[in-house]
């Protein structure tokens, strides 16, 4: 199954694994709205976790393919002002360089237009929830089913 990479506002960014583009933003909709976001499928997908002694997981490293795709794809602004030093020993104008380009990154991304609901129902509950466009149709389709099932259709005269 695909894994998608989804480059968030406000400078974070998220792995997700789905069928689809509009699986993976319907996934993604448990952490935000990704729709109209920069989001990419991803060719290759690696990432190394250590167990901490306290018995947590935290991130080690990504392969090589994934973390060049990751600085490529989110942070081209950041990418280029980074360099091997460790940030210890950056110098005064490395370290604002850095800083300047982390903000460049928080404000680089803006969400594209995106379409309406399908239905008036639905582009009410996305204004009420600000759920995603493709979430809501979901939520509407599936609601739809429910009651037609629920109703029982008049009998015919014999």
């Amino acid at each position: 199954m695909p894994v998608y990479l989804c480059r968030w506002p406000n400078g974070d960014c998220s792995l997700v694994q789905a069928r689809s583009k509009q699986a993976a933003i319907i996934k993604l909709d448990e952490i935000d709205n990704a729709e109209g976001g920069p989001l990419i499928r991803l060719d290759e997908c690696q990432v190394h976790f250590r167990l901490t002694d306290e018995g947590q997981l935290e991130l080690q490293s990504f392969g090589e393919e994934t973390e060049s795709g990751l600085w490529h794809f989110c942070y081209p602004v950041l990418d280029g002002v980074l360099t091997d030093k460790a940030p210890e020993q950056w110098s005064a104008t490395e370290r604002e360089a850095v800083r300047q380009a982390v903000r460049q990154e928080r404000d680089r991304v803006t969400p594209a237009d995106v379409p309406e609901p399908e239905t008036e129902l639905g582009r009410d509950i996305k204004n009420q929830m600000g759920a995603s466009t493709v979430v809501v149709d979901e939520i509407v389709r599936q609601g739809s089913e429910e009651t037609l099932r629920k109703l029982k259709p008049p009998r015919k005269p014999h």
